[in-house]
């Protein structure tokens, strides 16, 4: 593992137990096995730590790894395989995610546009493959932005209620079953 690496998941640990604003850089480092001088070199800031954490340990990188693997599948079996893959990794970063909601809104500006870019780029993703999807050809940009939103409100909103509200766990193939109903819905609407 390279050094930036090691910098990387030391903090993505540390903000997953202890936040972003009860991290420091000296945890960081000693935790990374560096000093605090090679963090600055590697990174210059905790935001910018940050930043690459949010980069590296969100969904993106994973939704554009599986993509490749969706091509040939029916829209209804893409969407599911999309929302099985996001499931599994928001249950992975539940610890992250539960201190995420509880600081937010006292995040620095610079932290908040790292999320928000995260975000920007996920849905980008996606719409720019759903367009390649025979059965949205004839959708608007519009439409795939609202389509893609909705997809992911419905994933994250049931994670919300069950993992974190409930306090549940959330069985796979139940949520395939479940997920896949929502799915049909959403691609046949209201009749």
């Amino acid at each position: 593992m390279s050094t930036k690496e090691k910098i990387v998941d030391a903090a993505f640990g540390l903000f997953s137990q202890k936040g972003y604003l009860g991290t420091t850089t000296k945890k960081i480092a000693l935790h990374a096995g560096v000093s605090e001088v090679t963090l600055f070199r590697h990174f210059g800031s905790k935001e910018s730590i940050f930043e690459e954490v949010i980069q590296s340990k969100s969904f993106l990188p994973d939704l554009k790894n599986l993509i490749p693997k969706l091509e040939n599948l029916s829209l209804k079996d893409t969407l599911l395989e999309i929302a099985t893959e996001n499931i599994k990794k928001l249950i992975m970063k539940k610890g992250a995610i539960k201190i995420f909601f509880s600081e937010v809104d006292r995040y620095p500006q610079k932290v908040k546009e790292s999320h928000n870019n995260m975000c920007n780029a996920l849905d980008n993703t996606l719409i720019t493959f759903l367009k390649s999807k025979k059965e949205l050809s004839n959708f608007s940009e519009e439409d795939l932005i609202i389509i893609t939103k909705t997809i992911w409100y419905l994933i994250f909103g049931y994670f919300l209620d069950t993992v974190i509200i409930k306090n549940d766990d959330i069985n796979l193939s139940n949520f395939r079953k479940m997920f896949s109903k929502k799915i049909d819905f959403l691609i046949n609407g209201i009749k």
